[in-house]
C-alpha cells in the first residue's frame, strides 16, 4: 500500500490517494480513496482526447460554478450531488476529484439493503 501524490492540472492543488493495488474498478475508471477518504481521485483507464479534456474542464470550472450561484446550489453540492471538483494527470492519464458522499447515505444504503 502506498500514498500517491498528484497535482491538478488547472489549479495545482495537490492530491493524495492510497494505492492498494486493487483500486475500485468501473467501466471508465479505477477510483481510489484519499488517506482521509474526503474525495476519491477516479482515474480514466483510456487516455482522454482534447475534447474530452475540455468537456471535463467545463465540468469542474464553469458548470460547478453555475450550480453552487443558483439558488439552494450549495445544498445540492454538499447534501445530495457528487460534483467533480478537479482535474488531475498522472502518467499520462487524466483524473477527477470527487468530494465523498456525506456518511448518512452509507447508513441508510445498508438499511436498505438490509430491508
Amino acid at each position: 500500500m502506498s500514498i500517491i501524490t498528484v497535482k491538478s492540472s488547472l489549479t495545482g492543488n495537490s492530491y493524495q490517494y492510497v494505492d492498494n493495488g486493487d483500486p475500485k474498478s468501473g467501466t471508465a475508471k479505477d477510483v481510489y480513496f484519499s488517506p482521509d477518504r474526503k474525495y476519491v481521485v477516479a482515474i480514466f483507464k483510456e487516455k482522454q482526447d482534447f475534447n474530452q479534456k475540455e468537456r471535463l474542464t467545463k465540468i469542474v470550472t464553469k458548470y460547478l460554478h453555475q450550480i453552487e450561484n443558483k439558488e439552494a446550489g450549495k445544498y445540492y453540492l454538499d447534501e445530495i450531488y457528487r460534483w467533480p471538483t478537479d482535474i488531475i494527470e498522472t502518467n499520462n492519464k487524466v483524473g477527477i476529484i470527487v468530494p465523498i458522499y456525506n456518511s448518512k447515505f452509507f447508513s441508510l444504503k445498508v438499511i436498505h439493503q438490509v430491508i
